[in-house]
Order: C-alpha cells, then sequence, then structure tokens
C-alpha cells in the first residue's frame, strides 16, 4: 500500500503543475494557473552598457540576426512572436 507520508523533493508532478498548486494555494484566478507563459510570446528588454560589445556576443556567440535598429538598441526576433530588444543602459549590470 502507497505510504501517506511523502520525503522532500518526492512530488512526481511535472514543475509547472506544482507551481500552479502553489500559486492556486495563494488565492490566485485558477483559469491564470497552468502553463501562463508556456505558449505566451517572450519579450525581454536586456540592458548593456557597452551595446556594440553586447551586439557582438548576441550575433556571433548566440546567433541572433538583428532585425532593427532603435533609439541606440537593436530589436532581433526570435521564434513563436517573441523578440529581444537590446539598449544602452549605464546602469546594467549594477
Amino acid at each position: 500500500a502507497p505510504s501517506s507520508t511523502k520525503t522532500p523533493g518526492s512530488d512526481e508532478r511535472c514543475p509547472s503543475e506544482r507551481i500552479s498548486l502553489r500559486m492556486s494555494r495563494f488565492g490566485r484566478n485558477r483559469r491564470y494557473d497552468r502553463g501562463m507563459l508556456k505558449n505566451a510570446p517572450i519579450v525581454p528588454y536586456i540592458p548593456a552598457t557597452d551595446v556594440a560589445r553586447a551586439r557582438k556576443f548576441y550575433e556571433e556567440k548566440v546567433g541572433l540576426v538583428p532585425k532593427e535598429e532603435i533609439a541606440g538598441g537593436v530589436v532581433y526576433e526570435c521564434g513563436n512572436r517573441s523578440w529581444i530588444f537590446l539598449y544602452q543602459s549605464a546602469g546594467a549590470g549594477t
């Protein structure tokens, strides 16, 4: 017969299910609990003190292709309607 006590780390649910369960315990609206960002486009803004150096890294090492330059920064288009905006910021890395 299965034991009714669980040891730490014995939860066999996938990580998103465990997070969903925790969120529902805090009174969150259940319709947003499961896979909220799983299929959503993500748009990170990445600050850089040296945009030219950062561009070199993202284009040569990561393989991103610049789509458009805007206000001293650059937009990289990714999959699933996602994109990245790399921009100049004196406070980057602080």
